[in-house]
């Protein structure tokens, strides 16, 4: 059982003739051409060949090389931040554990008052800001306004924040400008953030 259409082997079969009586017309063309034009048309012939097998071979693959290099080198620092990533998460999981649950009178303005006072500064007022849970912690943010302080307390009160190992705390933003009144004393407001369990 033939699969081809009649009307389309014919057109086959015509192509082919064409294609047949094409080629013996250059034969029969090279063959009157003299040795130096033979060359000549061998010449271009070949360089033909390589621009073609060139744009139709070599330049794809070289475009499909340097997009898997691209593609390599996307997967490598995806690699390396994965396990960046990894390292903090083992190193917040060790904090984790060692955290403690905060005791149910604590009190946070209570707290940051007795760190004040171990600054010599005092806490003009403290406002609970945001509150946003992350599975079994608790981040809690407050606003800290100071009216009068030093550069030296301020310095003092901010280790005193950070390095605070009873219930960790973190500085995430301060405003500082000097006072109207005094110029030698600035004017704070820091928002302090504090991560809990439960």
């Amino acid at each position: 059982m033939n699969l081809i259409p009649p009307e389309l082997l014919t057109r086959f079969r015509r192509i082919e003739e064409l294609l047949r009586e094409y080629l013996g017309k250059l034969q029969t063309l090279y063959k009157g051409l003299a040795p130096r034009e033979r060359l000549l048309v061998s010449a271009a012939a070949g360089v033909t060949l390589i621009v073609i097998l060139d744009l139709a071979i070599v330049a794809p693959f070289a475009r499909r090389t340097q997009r898997l290099e691209r593609q390599i080198e996307k997967a490598r620092k995806d690699i390396q931040e994965m396990s960046a990533l990894s390292e903090e998460h083992r190193r917040l999981e060790t904090n984790l554990k060692g955290m403690k649950p905060i005791p149910k009178d604590f009190s946070f303005f209570h707290h940051m008052e007795n760190i004040g006072v171990q600054s010599g500064v005092k806490i003009d007022s403290i406002k609970p800001g945001a509150v946003n849970s992350m599975g079994t912690m608790k981040e809690v943010s407050y606003n800290i306004r100071i009216d009068k302080i030093n550069l030296f307390q301020l310095v003092d009160l901010l280790y005193r924040i950070e390095r605070n190992k009873e219930y960790p705390m973190q500085v995430n933003r301060i405003s500082i400008r000097p006072q109207v009144r005094d110029r030698q004393f600035l004017e704070v407001s820091i928002q302090v953030t504090m991560v809990t369990l439960g």
